[in-house]
């Protein structure tokens, strides 16, 4: 049990080391200091979160206050890591190698869990310690309510990481059955995203009736939440009722733990066997080899829960924006018209675009394509195809999987909206521009930074600085789209936005031929000697 702990927390340092170390120390402080930026913003939205409920504080419903922090820490938990617990425990790379040695499952969920642990503990404190800081600034610090307070923060990752294990027990078990379980994984969690940013769109509107409706919220969780009510009380300072939930806890990851133990080899069995609906039928199509890789990357793609959840959800999200963009036409009418002052027909196109660009950067489908290859490099490598036509095979899987989709979005947006039908068909092509730049783009930073020696699919896919890179890099180029197209309108004069659009979808056609030749040229030769 300690050397698999050891073993796995090494496998978490040694992943940063690979990412960051050597030549590319100076991407690692440009990657630390945007995820601290990043966090920093994010604590500053929970302290003004905190700021406003701290009136409970003042009221006889005082414990209400940490007992909402335990339950937003709870539900954050559960959102940020009840994928990436699934995917550690039942789809690791080595679950089939540990199993196969004299190990017990409970030492091997036991060091899989104390790792996700970590993780849940850190989303427990994004939320936990700016209620506490605000608690201390308006009353005063008192070191009893500090340590509770901390002690409370393990218990809630405890209960959290508890059932975040359980729901991907059940995920596990349930994306068995499903054939195309990428997808469905995939679905789900645009749909909770989807929640998420809605709830973070209407944070202020729901921080308001949660301080206008304290009496109720109070009532409600002492009679159905019973334990969260103990929490509050608990990070008040109350001794009885923190033993009081610490016994809850240890009961429900007791109860969670023996359940995974019992049935880990059974369900590791379960996740190979998928339903089946008659006989399989053979494609005897004749294809060119890169057709061949192109149809192979689309079946990884598309059966790969981790590869799809993780690169592949901005698909879902362009699906959701446009339905979202035709659904509320009337609203965003009304705002638009406010927000550029009768300019709107002329902006619109732009906007439609730029946002498909900033979709792009979620779906950056060919940037771990490469590393995917994993150990298993050498079978392309021994095929008679060039580097060159392995990285256009990718790139063209990259464009059918997201060309059509981004650019028939826009014409429909474009249409609906009473855009002119030049400017439509321009920003449908920008848009597809911006994703096949995506594509592109994605290809030269994986040759850049290849990362072969993954332990499982999940470390290409969120720990690959090529990914990250090009998410933050379609960000600022989306931005840089739309700002010289309004820069365009404006210098051009009145009636000349289609020259401005014109101008710019030039401009965009040749950096994608320059990409597409550095990927090739270069790119080809690099992939080669891997």
């Amino acid at each position: 049990m300690r050397i698999l702990i050891r073993i796995r927390l090494k496998s978490m340092f040694s992943n940063l080391k690979k990412s960051f170390g050597g030549k590319k120390k100076g991407i690692a402080v440009v990657v630390f200091l945007v995820v601290g930026i990043c966090l920093f913003s994010l604590e500053g939205l929970m302290f003004g979160a905190w700021k406003m409920l701290s009136v409970y504080l003042e009221t006889e419903f005082a414990w209400l206050y940490f007992a909402m922090a335990g339950v937003f820490a709870f539900a954050l938990g559960i959102f940020g890591t009840v994928f990436t617990t699934q995917n550690q425990l039942y789809q690791a790379k080595d679950n089939e190698l540990l199993l196969a040695m004299p190990l017990k499952p409970s030492a091997i969920i036991g060091s899989r869990v104390l790792a996700l642990y970590l993780l849940t503990l850190a989303f427990t404190a994004v939320v936990m310690l700016p209620a506490g800081l605000v608690y201390f600034i308006s009353f005063g610090f008192s070191g009893k309510i500090a340590v509770l307070l901390l002690l409370s923060m393990v218990l809630v990752s405890m209960l959290t990481q508890a059932v975040t294990c359980l729901l991907g027990w059940l995920l596990h078990f349930l994306l068995a059955g499903f054939r195309h379980k990428a997808v469905v994984a995939t679905v789900f969690m645009t749909a909770v995203m989807i929640v998420y940013f809605a709830g973070i769109n209407q944070l202020e509107n729901i921080m308001l009736l949660l301080v206008e409706n304290g009496g109720k919220i109070a009532s409600a969780i002492q009679t159905f939440a019973w334990p969260f009510y103990a929490l509050g009380n608990a990070c008040l300072g109350s001794v009885s009722d923190f033993l009081l939930f610490a016994v809850f806890v240890f009961i429900i990851f007791g109860a969670v733990t023996l359940v995974l133990k019992l049935t880990f080899v059974k369900a590791m069995l379960a996740g190979g066997k998928t339903k089946q609906s008659g006989k399989k039928k053979r494609d005897g199509k004749i294809r060119s080899a890169e057709g061949a890789i192109c149809r192979k990357e689309s079946k990884y793609f598309f059966f790969s829960t981790t590869y799809l959840v993780n690169i592949g959800m901005g698909l879902f999200m362009v699906a959701a924006f446009v339905g979202a963009g035709l659904l509320l036409k009337d609203k965003l009418d009304v705002e638009l018209a406010k927000m550029f002052e009768g300019k709107e027909q002329s902006a619109l196109p732009i906007i439609f675009s730029g946002a498909m660009g900033l979709l792009s950067a979620m779906t950056p489908i060919s940037a771990p394509s490469v590393s995917l290859e994993g150990k298993h490099i050498w079978i392309l490598r021994s095929m008679p195809v060039s580097g060159a036509q392995v990285l256009r095979a990718k790139l063209r899987f990259h464009c059918i999987a997201t060309l059509p989709l981004a650019a028939a979005g826009t014409l429909l947006l474009g249409f609906v909206y009473g855009c002119s039908p030049m400017e439509t068909v321009l920003a449908a092509l920008n848009a597809a521009q911006l994703f096949l730049l995506c594509g592109s783009l994605g290809l030269v930073l994986n040759m850049c930074f290849p990362r072969l020696d993954w332990p499982n699919e999940a470390t290409a896919c969120k720990q690959s600085i090529a990914v990250f890179l090009v998410i933050f890099l379609m960000f600022f180029i989306s931005a840089a789209y739309a700002g010289l197209c309004f820069a365009g309108n404006k210098l051009l004069g009145p009636g000349n936005s289609v020259w401005a659009l014109l101008l710019v979808t030039v401009l965009f056609a040749a950096v994608n031929c320059l990409c597409y030749l550095v990927m090739v040229k270069w790119g080809g030769k690099r992939f080669e000697t891997l």
